[in-house]
């Protein structure tokens, strides 16, 4: 494929366009506890898939391992519009290592209610390839700084965070993705000057690549961040390729 080249004022304005796609495709993970007042404890971010006729939720090694008890039962993600209904999963597979988590969903209950979107196989894109027309990507997540609970009213408040940045490069050693990130110059969708959030909570989300001109699907999954901070303006994610490898590996055989 020929290279991307898009002016400052076109990607910014791709910001809203791309939050529209990318919102009811992720979703906010929390972990259920037995604290009282504190019943669901936001840990971060994920998506959603849908590959080779099963469905499956994606977010980090390291989010769901704090939870306490069986994670198929205190892993709590939204599935319904403000979250009147609660992912059913009934099947996980997570390596440390990898830092990557996949639980499956039940597909009866994927198919019968859900505002929920699931990125299909013709959304995955290829590290290498796409490295070779582009260095911009599209981030979508939840950071712990935007979520407000009220126990009492059993209300959950999230606000999640669209952001573009810059590849700097691919470890293939590490099998990562490097990305930069800038705490000032940032824009929202709105074209607001922004400051970025500390990235707590933002384990998890889904990275997109931008696909010119493809009109069905305008952005591929690149990766899942793994880990970052605003202190060394880094932010590294797994590639998309190595999670459908788990899954095709934890899954399919």
């Amino acid at each position: 494929m020929a290279e991307i080249h898009i002016s400052n004022e076109q990607l910014r304005a791709e910001m809203e366009p791309f939050k529209q796609w990318s919102g009811p495709k992720i979703a906010k993970v929390f972990g259920r506890t037995n604290i009282p007042d504190f019943e669901y404890n936001p840990i971060g971010s994920g998506g959603f898939i849908f590959y080779r006729n099963r469905y499956f939720f994606v977010t980090n090694h390291h989010v769901v391992e704090s939870i306490e008890g069986d994670v198929l039962e205190n892993t709590v993600v939204s599935f319904l519009d403000e979250g009147k209904e609660i992912a059913k999963f009934v099947g996980v597979k997570s390596d440390k290592e990898i830092d990557i988590c996949v639980l499956e969903i039940d597909p009866e209950f994927a198919q019968r209610h859900s505002d929920r979107q699931f990125l299909s196989s013709d959304c995955f894109e290829n590290t290498t390839e796409y490295l070779g027309r582009c260095n911009f990507v599209f981030i979508h997540g939840f950071p712990y700084a935007n979520t407000e609970i009220d126990s009492n009213a059993k209300v959950i408040e999230t606000t999640s965070l669209p952001y573009m940045t810059f590849i700097e490069g691919y470890y293939e050693d590490l099998e990562l993705i490097r990305l930069s990130c800038n705490k000032e110059d940032n824009v929202d969708e709105f074209g607001q000057a922004i400051r970025l959030p500390e990235f707590y909570g933002m384990s998890g989300s889904f990275v997109f690549s931008y696909r010119l001109r493809d009109i069905a699907n305008p952005y591929g999954l690149l990766g899942v961040v793994t880990m970052g901070t605003l202190e060394s303006e880094t932010i590294w994610l797994v590639p998309a390729e190595n999670i459908i490898s788990f899954i095709d590996n934890n899954f399919f055989e």
